[in-house]
């Protein structure tokens, strides 16, 4: 999984924890017509910074007494967090609207390695092609990852700071 996969997953992984379906922005069909409303996260705009001397952070000693090479990164970003609700009887542009509240209130609950700068939104439309409302929201963060090297020396993943890896 790339740095990016990792960070739209843990905001992904997020918002399902407030109920509120998500999927990745890059995904064929994540804005497509929907029975329920649905937040679809990408990258609008991102740049990477270096964490110590090419990554390197130091030694980690883990509870058996194995040391591993800790590495980080460090990533500036705007997420656009796009919110989808379908024109039903339970469904309408108010929803968008509630659930950009939600985004908004519960900032505070994301994983630790996401620091937040500013969310914000612009205005909701209907969106004829994909037949529902249509809210543009974007969070500016900056998100810190996180990576153990293996025994061999080589490691294949950065996870984002605060967030077990399954």
């Amino acid at each position: 999984m790339s740095e990016l996969e990792s960070i739209v997953s843990a905001v992904c992984s997020w918002l399902e924890t407030l109920g509120i379906r998500a999927a990745a922005a890059y995904i064929p069909g994540a804005a497509r017509r929907h029975r329920e409303p649905i937040v679809t996260v990408g990258l609008k705009t991102g740049a990477a910074m270096t964490c110590g001397q090419a990554d390197y952070l130091g030694i980690k000693t883990d509870e058996t007494g194995a040391s591993r090479e800790l590495y980080a990164k460090r990533a500036d970003l705007t997420l656009e967090l796009d919110i989808w609700a379908p024109r039903t009887a339970e469904s309408s542009a108010q929803t968008c609207a509630d659930i950009f509240g939600t985004l908004a209130a519960r900032i505070p609950a994301l994983p630790g390695g996401i620091r937040v700068r500013e969310i914000s939104c612009g205005e909701t439309r209907f969106d004829e092609t994909a037949g529902m409302y249509f809210c543009p929201a974007a969070m500016s963060a900056t998100v810190f990852l996180y990576a153990q090297a293996e025994e061999d020396g080589m490691f294949t993943d950065f996870y984002v700071k605060g967030v077990l890896k399954s």
